[in-house]
């Protein structure tokens, strides 16, 4: 009797996913725990397990399909075996084939699979690490995984791709004939790679022009002078014991800024859905890291109860899990308000695009030192640019420029972000 593959449901707003790749092919054998198919949902890619033993035997969703849950993408069943009219549908208890990511125990279980007599842990893959992995032509047996329980990650195979390169020979330079310019191909130019749009990058296509068509975004700027921000933070880093998880970085100080600024302008702490405002006592603070795939924003929960050190915690490991691949739709989901940053590539002001039904977020620049009057005198200062982002439909200029202002009064007078 045939198995199905199901779109399992990874969150409570989910109702339907994407088949991103089948890293099977029709009549392949497959092992019970190994990857036959990556979905995604419009948070988060995962590769999907073979329910048992057997061998792929129908593909009932293609790649860029989008398929409602609870619906079969594929069959697992005998070699040679029929799936119309031969399967039936799993009971509510025993289905292994049905897939529901709730609980931390069933997103960490590992695997085994059985290899002849003996038992060899299946190889653990991130879905971004698998797509280089095929982009760069790495075998991933040879990549040794440092993620959590030996989970081979993105910067795994990066690692592996650099040393192939190293190790490759260096080709002699091809003497290249001159054309003549009146030839008519001068003028025309090469043809273009064509790429098609899917997965995370089809997600997050739609879901800009769906913000930026839906809502009426408008965007404030304003300088913060942080040359004292930067001195406590380096009194902070070497009077607090710093260690992997904890780094204490302008981002951290930032977040905290923004979290304070938040409880008293409740306001802009809100959503916008279906006509309705609503506008939340506690702070789950968005955090967007870029991936080579696009941008995640995993979500700091119940961030106003949280310290300076343990929001850098917070941060940290959550950065790390998206780029390892880690994250699950629980921790993409709930955000009331967002953070994104482009300092780190030298620039200043920007548009940052709001993150629906989110009504606010705040872009971070590039600190740059300027000269400016203090006094009588004129000092060499540190300057950070901020652009806020925010929807006009659910909160007018003023109380958006209020809240900007306190987020700045925050961060030049530091202390206060600790007590």
């Amino acid at each position: 009797m045939a198995t199905e593959i199901i779109m399992p449901k990874m969150g409570m707003g989910m109702e339907e996913g994407t088949v991103v790749e089948w890293l099977k092919h029709k009549g392949e054998p497959v092992k019970k725990g190994e990857s036959v198919v990556s979905i995604s949902s419009d948070k988060i890619e995962k590769d999907l397990e073979a329910p048992e033993d057997g061998v792929l035997i129908g593909i009932e969703a293609e790649e860029d399909a989008v398929v409602p849950i609870g619906q079969a993408l594929g069959y697992i069943g005998r070699e040679g075996e029929s799936v119309r009219g031969d399967t039936a549908a799993p009971d509510k208890e025993g289905a292994s084939s049905v897939q529901t990511i709730e609980t931390k125990e069933d997103r960490a279980a590992v695997v085994a699979e059985i290899v002849g007599d003996g038992v060899q842990p299946r190889l653990r893959v991130s879905p971004a690490a698998r797509k280089l992995a095929r982009t760069e032509k790495i075998d991933l047996k040879t990549v040794k995984g440092t993620g959590p329980l030996g989970r081979i990650t993105k910067a795994d195979v990066a690692a592996a791709a650099d040393e192939q390169k190293n190790r490759l020979p260096v080709q002699p330079a091809t003497l290249i004939k001159e054309k003549s310019v009146t030839e008519s191909s001068a003028a025309v130019p090469d043809k273009g790679t064509a790429r098609k749009v899917t997965g995370m990058r089809k997600v997050i296509a739609q879901r800009m022009y769906d913000s930026l068509q839906q809502t009426a975004q408008l965007t404030l700027q304003t300088t913060v002078d942080v040359t004292d921000l930067l001195a406590f933070q380096k009194t902070a880093r070497e009077a607090y014991p710093i260690d992997d998880e904890v780094r204490l970085t302008i981002t951290d100080f930032i977040a905290k800024a923004v979290i304070n600024a938040l409880l008293v302008h409740k306001e802009m702490n809100s959503t916008y859905s279906d006509n309705t405002i609503t506008t939340y006592d506690g702070v789950s603070l968005g955090i967007a890291v870029a991936l080579a795939e696009g941008l995640v924003v995993p979500v700091i929960q119940d961030a106003d109860k949280k310290s300076l050190s343990a929001i850098s915690r917070e941060i940290r490991k959550a950065s790390r899990a998206a780029r390892e691949g880690r994250l699950d739709t629980l921790q993409l989901t709930g955000s009331t308000f967002s953070i994104t940053s482009l300092g780190t590539y030298g620039i200043g002001f920007f548009t940052p695009v709001l993150n629906p039904p989110e009504i606010g977020i705040l872009g971070v620049g590039t600190i740059s030192e300027q000269p400016a009057y203090i006094g009588a005198d004129i000092q060499k200062r540190s300057f950070l640019p901020l652009s806020l982002t925010f929807d006009h439909r659910a909160i007018d200029g003023a109380p958006a420029a209020e809240f900007l202002a306190a987020v700045k009064a925050n961060l030049e007078a530091p202390f206060t972000l600790v007590l």
